[in-house]
């Protein structure tokens, strides 16, 4: 069966998940449960990510921020309560809709454009930015080029940039599978019955790819892919040295941990240079 075939190298859906007006609610649904970790990291996690990323960056020295895929605001708003000068830029207009109207109920100034960050064109504007939960591994090797650039870019002169992404340990015990369910009524990826094939594909370099074909009852087909990688220390180190960015420090995570080579997330701080 032609759905069950690997795809070639990061081949892309006809669906973009984060774009899809039927899944984005769902996706706005997961980003604030605050127990889930499935769209953000559950809000225990972000209370304790923000105070640690404040002390990193002090907002009496480094006033202005970005988040690259703000989401419905989960780091921006809380950043914003701080009084940093806070940027929110994210692709789905519904997690930016909602990021506006929360702003505007708790009285927050908080600049959110509805954009793709692999487009972003500001120039040395912020003093530092944040990419938070992965979304850097999510992309193939030229987007994650074109983000460091625009990321580089928007930084000034010694700026810095605070991101995530998962080790090989996230992955270590998957294997290549294939699964379907029938969904009688609306679910997740669609609205209305539907038959959903699942196939996870593992490729070289430690990348992955989570293949979703939703078939409904006209025999319309859509194809979801969401394609990941994970990386060692060394790895991306080289990645964004490449990019002319330097590390200054790295954690198990966002709120600071320790790393430690068991890690299944690796949290990066790099500066421009």
């Amino acid at each position: 069966m032609q759905y069950a075939q690997k795809p070639e190298l990061y081949a892309t859906g006809t669906i973009q998940l984060w774009e899809d007006p039927h899944i984005a609610k769902g996706m706005l649904e997961a980003h604030l449960a605050p127990d889930n970790d499935a769209a953000s990291r559950n809000h225990q996690f972000i209370d304790r990510s923000v105070k640690w990323l404040s002390t990193l960056s002090p907002v009496e020295a480094a006033p202005k921020v970005i988040d690259f895929g703000c989401g419905p605001g989960m780091y921006t708003s809380r950043l914003a309560k701080l009084g940093y000068e806070v940027t929110g830029v994210d692709i789905s207009e519904n997690s930016i809709n909602y990021a506006k109207e929360d702003a505007v109920s708790n009285n927050l100034h908080i600049n959110y454009r509805n954009e793709s960050y692999l487009e972003l064109k500001d120039e040395g504007l912020y003093d530092w930015a944040i990419l938070i939960y992965c979304d850097y591994s999510v992309l193939s090797p030229e987007q994650r080029q074109t983000l460091l650039e625009n990321i580089k870019r928007a930084l000034k002169p010694g700026g810095k940039l605070i991101f995530d992404v998962f080790t090989p340990y996230q992955y270590e015990p998957l294997k290549e599978s294939h699964s379907w369910y029938a969904e009688n009524a609306s679910g997740f990826y669609k609205d209305g019955p539907h038959l959903c094939l699942f196939s996870h594909f593992l490729y070289e370099d430690d990348v992955y790819l989570d293949q979703y074909v939703i078939i409904d009852e006209m025999d319309q087909v859509d194809v979801i892919r969401v394609w990941d990688r994970s990386f060692t220390v060394a790895r991306l180190q080289q990645e964004i040295e490449s990019a002319g960015l330097k590390l200054s420090a790295y954690y198990s995570n966002v709120a600071g941990d320790l790393y430690n080579e068991a890690s299944k997330s690796l949290c990066f701080v790099v500066e421009k240079w």
